[in-house]
């Protein structure tokens, strides 16, 4: 899909990169915290200062997997294209070299999420 609307998602999307920027800044000064952030964050070079204040962590899962995670997710301007999973494709190709920047690599595998599922079930349990 391209044209106006289009457009105006892309843009939508490149004002929440400056929130993300944003709060990122705010929550790194923090210590013991997670944070989970969106695959873009790392294409900013101010960025990465914030996030090396603690451990970067790289979930690393199959451009398949995402696509099919995706897929009917009409909220990202970056895949309405006639070939969303090659634009999958050709964002992960652009951002492995940062990705693999990250201080700890995790592949993730198309059954991981079955599989913590059932063990966070099992380890509430009894």
């Amino acid at each position: 899909m391209t044209g106006p609307s289009n457009s105006a998602a892309i843009a939508a999307r490149n004002a929440d990169n400056k929130v993300e920027s944003k709060v990122l800044a705010e929550v790194c000064a923090y210590t013991n915290l997670a944070i989970a952030t969106g695959g873009g964050i790392v294409t900013q070079q101010k960025n990465w200062s914030y996030l090396h204040h603690g451990l970067i962590v790289w979930l690393d899962v199959q451009v398949e997997v995402l696509y099919e995670r995706l897929k009917e997710d009409d909220s990202r301007p970056l895949l309405q294209t006639p070939d969303p999973l090659g634009k999958l494709q050709s964002i992960l190709q652009q951002r492995q070299p940062l990705y693999k920047q990250a201080d700890l690599h995790i592949r993730i595998s198309a059954e991981e999420p079955a599989a913590m599922n059932n063990y966070r079930a099992q380890s509430h349990t009894g």
